[in-house]
């Protein structure tokens, strides 16, 4: 997944997105940046979590981690010689934190986004969703 999120970020700095309509208010505008700059935030923390949070298991030298159940991959070092109650601790908040707080903001950030755009394009009549396109 970081990998996906790191050709998105670099498709992002390729190509620039529109400019925002004139007709926005200051409050759209505001909510929009705010939006956007979360849900890049969120695709770069949601997988690193995940990662922190595998990493963190205490029995993790029993299962080695694979991408995609093929590819071996490493945990990450200092959870590798941390003691087993440690590990647990860490392996919990990361747990909690990817698996609750990170999806309950990431699926809150793409619904405003979405229903941003659907706004715009069929209660304001504007052509955002064409905007949006290639």
């Amino acid at each position: 997944m970081l990998l996906l999120v790191l050709v998105r970020i670099m498709w992002r700095f390729a190509n620039k997105p529109p400019e925002p309509l004139p007709s926005l208010h200051g409050w759209e505008r505001v909510l929009s940046k705010a939006v956007h700059h979360s849900l890049y935030l969120l695709i770069v923390l949601v997988p690193l979590s995940g990662w922190l949070h595998d990493s963190a298991f205490k029995d993790a030298a029993k299962y080695p981690l694979t991408l995609f159940g093929t590819v071996p991959w490493f945990r990450i070092p200092p959870f590798t010689t941390m003691d087993p109650v440690a590990k647990e601790h860490w392996h919990h908040i990361f747990g909690v934190t990817h698996s609750l707080v990170l999806k309950v903001l990431l699926w809150i950030a793409l619904i405003l986004h979405v229903a941003g755009a659907l706004k715009h394009q069929f209660m304001d009549k504007q052509r955002e969703l064409q905007r949006m396109w290639f």
